[in-house]
């Protein structure tokens, strides 16, 4: 007998039995029948598509990214978290995410735009690391979390949002590294933000990063750009910096911790061949620059990059997973940008020494020490063969004392996350 001859004395309750098998489900824990027509305290889950129990699926671990219900987490993490995200092209440039902070709060401040309330422009930092990961054996890894492809996009992403879904991270390919190297970028973070939430999030960030096999500091192509806002810096403070930077090339070399053609140093780098030659006309030329905030005449791999529309790039530092480096350079640009709008003029834009220059910045740096304790201890261990013991006591005994309490808080005195690990990628301490 064939379908359509059993058709023939089909009845109005038979039809009606087969219309209510579509509200007939199993719930997902207990694996009862459910009506979803009938029965009261049900529900659907579309993350796990599937129908619950409401107390059933109360019973289920929620994943700490999306909140939602899952059977399965991995470090606290559901599946789709875990996949969601891609790594990008090279070329890839989203829309920027500015994060700022809730003074009254203490909670993230998440905004479209680089400008306060009052329409006044506020200094934000980004950040692009470069890390490349080794060739091991899963066994040879620290821990059971591999990152490779996308699976490492997803991961970096949700980290990013572990502060109220603060959405920080994506990462990109880069032609520059291996097949296992990725670029990981933050979207723009204000300095408030940084020290309130950026130090924990890139923390936990280079733990996982590092626990996985990768690294940075130690590529011979890897490097860390740091890119601030053009609109929060005005033109005289502008041309204080570039002068700073371009006249004063071994200080920067010893901070940046890298000598690339990637961030020549050169004044032909920003100003071209042309303008490089007198003092009046390196300074003219600078001017000019200042005053566009862009140079016609640069090379994209000079040290400070003026050719983004919004942003000035510092393409001179190594790369690092270690915090405290990361802080070092970001402690630097914010403590460079606060001396040039604080010097005068004269005293940053002349003929004089690059010891001279630098010996001003350190007074002002020995001043502040407490709001940039990682570059003071940082200078305090690599000025050590131009700077005597007392002279460097003198402009960075404060720093000092507090990172040898802070480590004899956390109890870790001569181990790996030693104050003198910059140079390495290792678990730097949060100073």
């Amino acid at each position: 007998m064939n379908l359509l001859d059993k058709m023939k004395n089909i009845n109005v309750d038979s039809i009606n039995k087969l219309k209510e098998m579509r509200y007939i489900h199993q719930c997902g824990v207990c694996h009862e029948t459910i009506n979803s027509n009938k029965d009261e305290d049900v529900m659907y889950s579309d993350h796990l598509n599937s129908w619950f129990h409401n107390d059933c699926l109360s019973t289920l671990p929620r994943c700490n990214s999306c909140d939602n219900a899952s059977y399965h987490l991995e470090h606290g993490i559901c599946y789709r978290c875990m996949n969601r995200q891609s790594i990008r092209s090279y070329s890839y440039r989203p829309s920027p995410i500015f994060h700022r902070v809730n003074n009254k709060r203490k909670s993230v401040l998440i905004s479209e735009s680089g400008y306060s309330k009052h329409n006044l422009p506020i200094l934000h930092f980004g950040v692009e690391i470069e890390v490349d990961r080794h060739e091991m054996d899963d066994s040879d890894y620290d821990s059971n979390i591999i990152l490779e492809g996308n699976h490492f996009a997803s991961l970096v992403n949700v980290i990013g949002r572990g502060i109220d879904k603060s959405n920080l991270f994506y990462s990109k390919s880069d032609g520059s590294l291996t097949e296992q190297g990725v670029e990981v970028v933050s979207h723009p973070f204000s300095w408030n933000f940084w020290k309130t939430f950026g130090n924990q999030i890139y923390d936990v960030l280079f733990s996982t990063l590092l626990s996985s096999g990768y690294f940075s500091a130690e590529s011979e192509e890897g490097g860390m750009h740091i890119h601030v806002s053009k609109s929060a810096i005005n033109k005289t403070q502008l041309h204080k910096l570039l002068w700073f930077v371009y006249s004063c090339p071994e200080f920067i070399e010893l901070i940046a911790q890298r000598a690339t053609s990637y961030g020549s140093l050169a004044w032909e780098s920003l100003i071209g061949h042309h303008g490089s030659g007198t003092f009046a006309k390196r300074r003219n030329m600078v001017a000019s620059i200042s005053n566009r905030k862009y140079s016609q005449y640069a090379d994209r791999y000079t040290a400070i990059n003026m050719r983004p529309d919004n942003t000035i790039e510092f393409r001179i530092f190594n790369g690092t997973l270690n915090i405290m480096t990361l802080s070092k350079a970001i402690e630097f640009i914010h403590s460079l940008l606060s001396y040039c709008s604080q010097t005068s003029f004269k005293d940053i834009v002349n003929n004089s020494s690059e010891m001279n220059k630098v010996n001003r910045y350190l007074d002002f740096l020995s001043n502040n020490q407490k709001r940039y304790s990682n570059l003071c201890i940082f200078l305090d261990s690599e000025m050590k063969e131009v700077l005597s013991t007392q002279k460097r006591r003198k402009l960075f005994g404060v720093a000092t004392q507090k990172v040898s309490r802070k480590m004899l808080e956390d109890g870790i005195i001569h181990n790996e996350r030693s104050a003198n690990a910059f140079h390495q990628d290792k678990k730097g301490m949060i100073v």
